[in-house]
């Protein structure tokens, strides 16, 4: 899968590398601390999860958006 963070203009194949970036925007848009880190990440992997089976097998790409972040999937 191909993950594309479009407001940091992030694009990897690597779903915790996705993950991260996601987290460390959403942190900066929010002006939150590392305190936040964790839960956030936790909350961008469970909805990646969700996502990720619908993609594979219903549709070529999909995403996932929390706060202002959208990550979008994208299959190969």
């Amino acid at each position: 899968m191909k993950y594309l963070i479009k407001s940091s203009g992030f694009q990897t194949y690597d779903r915790e590398e996705a993950i991260r970036e996601a987290t460390r925007v959403y942190l900066e848009c929010c002006e939150l601390d590392n305190r936040s880190r964790k839960k956030t990440e936790n909350v961008f992997r469970q909805m990646l999860s969700r996502e990720e089976g619908m993609v594979e097998e219903c549709y070529f790409e999909g995403w996932v958006e929390y706060g202002e972040i959208r990550v979008s999937i994208i299959r190969r």
